[in-house]
């Protein structure tokens, strides 16, 4: 409305202009009070156009209140349903942190299934208005298949909720995904991935690398092809994954970048507290924010696997 109202502003100002243009040469003809007349006229149109942009920016000041308060309750529904706290996985130390802001909604849970053999790790990341809502619905509506590891791989739960979401998508919107099925028998990690998610790996060896592959953001247009990436963790080895919204703060210019970025901070680092080691992300984040609030929500995991005897007694 605020666009038709802008053009037919400029419309009528360009009509008046030509036409004064043409009129210009009858002014010597008038005679004062003809003037007086015609310029009383004038301040009547331009006060008339003064109200008309006063309007337009007052429906403009409104439009952006609404926008934002809906990103507001967006954000509130995703901090209210997202978990508190993580379930312990028995033979895993994880310790994880989340940290709230108003763009970027995130959300990060631990998947439990029927089979004990099997544990998710789900997160997400969604720009645009309502975005995370919208997630959220859909993975209320889908928690029923995400009961059993066999009924929906990584891959394929990823494109179902993509085929929910795209329909709604405006060409601004764009969500980032990462799911993960961890197979306890094979010690692999079974990854999804859409969006700039970063999956470091340290081995026994204490060396920390890149273990993950960037994707784009699922839009509007986005078609989904075959995404699997398994990546093994041995025994006492450990997996960290970052989100989009707390990679913003870095700017780095690759996911080779950021890994080596990341391994010369923490390589030196005791990883027997991977609170201390999920803190340390945070400081970072900090520095690299000179002090400042991040703008975007923020996920860290940090994982180690303690397995031991599962592996003997399963099938």
């Amino acid at each position: 409305m605020v666009i038709i109202l802008r053009r037919k502003l400029t419309s009528f100002a360009v009509d008046h202009f030509f036409i004064e243009r043409d009129n210009v040469f009858m002014f010597k003809n008038l005679d004062e009070e003809e003037l007086r007349a015609l310029l009383q006229k004038k301040e009547e149109e331009i006060i008339f156009l003064k109200d008309e942009l006063l309007k337009a920016a007052h429906q403009m000041e409104r439009f952006a209140e609404r926008t934002e308060e809906q990103g507001r309750i967006s954000t509130s529904l995703l901090k209210l349903l997202s978990p508190t706290e993580l379930p312990q996985i028995p033979g895993y130390q994880i310790s994880s942190k989340f940290s709230a802001s108003f763009k970027g909604s995130e959300y990060m849970e631990l998947v439990n299934y029927k089979e004990k053999t099997h544990f998710g790790i789900l997160m997400s990341h969604c720009e645009g208005a309502g975005l995370s809502a919208l997630f959220l619905a859909c993975l209320l509506k889908m928690s029923p298949e995400m009961d059993s590891a066999r009924r929906l791989g990584s891959f394929e739960f990823v494109q179902k909720i993509s085929k929910e979401l795209q329909e709604s998508l405006d060409e601004k919107a764009k969500l980032s995904i990462f799911y993960a099925m961890m197979n306890r028998t094979s010690s692999e990690l079974n990854v999804t991935s859409y969006g700039n998610y970063l999956l470091l790996k340290r081995d026994k060896e204490e060396n920390i690398s890149l273990a993950s592959q960037c994707n784009s953001e699922i839009t509007q247009q986005t078609v989904l092809e075959e995404n699997r990436n398994p990546v093994p963790l041995a025994m006492e080895e450990h997996l960290v994954v970052l989100s989009p919204g707390f990679l913003k703060a870095f700017h780095f210019q690759s996911q080779d970048t950021a890994a080596n970025f990341f391994e010369s901070k923490l390589k030196k680092l005791d990883w027997s507290d991977l609170n201390q080691i999920r803190n340390e992300f945070f400081v970072l984040q900090s520095e690299a924010l000179n002090g400042k609030k991040s703008d975007f929500d923020a996920c860290v995991l940090v994982m180690q696997n303690q397995d031991r005897s599962l592996k003997l007694a399963s099938v």
